[in-house]
C-alpha cells in the first residue's frame, strides 16, 4: 500500500531511485521491450521542438478503463462525480476560459470491452465533444503516443489511470478525479467535486517527481 512505500524504500538512495525510474520509463515507452502492451502500435515519441513551437498552453485528459476498478470497494468512492467525463467536462469549461488547448486520449483497452460498455463510452465522449468543439480526441485505436502527449502537456488530468503516476514521475502537474493507488504518495492534486475546480486549485506547481518515482 501507499503507507508502506517510505519503509520499503528507506535504504534506497535518491540517485538509485532516479536511475531505476529512468530504466522503467525507457522500457514503458519502448515499442520493442514489451512492458507496455499498447505502445507497440504507437508512433515514436516526437522531439521537444513540437512543444516549443506551440503557443497555447495544453491540458491533456486520460480517461480510465472504468470497470477495472469496480472491485475496489466503497472505501475508494470518495468523489462526488457520477462518471469520469462529468469531472472532465467541468474542468474543460474552466481551462477553456483560461485559454488552454484541450486534448484527450482514450484508453487503448476500450477496444477489448463489451459492446454495451464501448457504446456508452463513445456516447459520453461525443457529448464532451459537443460541449467542447475544439477538444482534440485521440481515440483508443489511434497511433498517437500517450507519452508524447504527456511530454507536450502543461497539465495532466486523469481518473485513476497509471499514466498519471508516470506523468508525475516525469515532473508534470497531475490532477486525479477519483481515489487511486498512488494519490497519497505522489505529488499530485485531487479534483473530487465541482468545488475543487477553481483558478487556485488548478494552478500548476513545481512537481517533486521523487515521491512518484519511489
Amino acid at each position: 500500500s501507499q503507507a508502506e512505500v517510505a519503509k520499503l524504500t528507506q535504504n534506497i538512495s535518491s540517485q538509485e531511485i532516479e536511475t531505476a525510474t529512468s530504466t522503467f520509463m525507457r522500457h514503458r515507452m519502448s515499442q520493442d521491450l514489451g512492458t507496455n502492451q499498447f505502445s507497440t502500435s504507437w508512433t515514436e515519441t516526437a522531439s521537444q521542438s513540437t512543444k516549443s513551437a506551440r503557443q497555447e498552453k495544453l491540458a491533456v485528459f486520460f480517461p480510465s478503463s472504468f470497470d477495472e476498478y469496480l472491485a475496489f470497494g466503497p472505501m475508494w468512492n470518495i468523489d462526488s462525480w457520477d462518471y469520469q467525463f462529468q469531472a472532465f467536462d467541468l474542468v474543460m469549461d474552466h481551462l477553456e476560459r483560461q485559454g488552454f488547448s484541450l486534448e484527450m486520449r482514450l484508453h487503448p483497452n476500450l477496444s477489448n470491452k463489451s459492446r454495451r460498455y464501448f457504446h456508452r463510452e463513445v456516447a459520453n465522449v461525443n457529448r464532451l465533444i459537443e460541449n467542447h468543439p475544439k477538444l482534440l480526441v485521440h481515440w483508443h485505436n489511434s497511433s498517437t503516443n500517450s507519452y508524447d502527449l504527456v511530454s507536450r502537456a502543461d497539465l495532466i488530468f486523469v481518473e485513476r489511470s497509471t499514466i498519471g503516476l508516470e506523468a508525475s514521475m516525469m515532473g508534470k502537474p497531475v490532477w486525479v478525479n477519483q481515489a487511486c493507488q498512488w494519490d497519497l504518495i505522489a505529488d499530485v492534486r485531487q479534483v473530487l467535486s465541482a468545488k475543487d475546480i477553481s483558478a487556485k486549485a488548478l494552478k500548476p506547481w513545481v512537481v517533486t517527481a521523487e515521491p512518484a518515482q519511489r
